[in-house]
């Protein structure tokens, strides 16, 4: 009996810290989507500068910052797709760990 109460009570505090942790996951994804839209925008509006009317070309540090730009998001959009299968993966642990503490909590009831 207190070794399911223990169990229970484990898998309690993991669900807790797995909702804690979805939290400040979307927090950061939210964040990270506001960066790349940004960037996006900046994108957007120095190609439409350069390309005119009047077309010029671009001074070397605007190719430059162009590029860093364009290697930026996409690094972000790596990282939204990791916090994406983090965020799913800790949805699985999360129903896992409920579907036990609920057969837990039966056998503790009983018992």
């Amino acid at each position: 009996e207190g070794r399911q109460a223990d169990l229970y009570e484990s898998l309690t505090r993991e669900t807790a810290a797995v909702d804690k942790e979805l939290a400040g996951l979307g927090l950061l994804k939210h964040r990270v989507e506001q960066e790349v839209k940004q960037l996006e925008e900046d994108f957007k509006l120095l190609t439409q500068t350069m390309f005119g009317p009047p077309r010029r070309e671009p001074a070397a540090h605007q190719i430059e910052a162009n590029h860093a730009r364009k290697n930026r998001i996409k690094e972000l959009k790596t990282r939204l797709s990791q916090i994406d299968k983090r965020s799913q993966d800790l949805r699985v642990s999360k129903a896992t760990a409920q579907s036990q503490s609920i057969e837990v909590a039966k056998k503790v009831a009983l018992a």
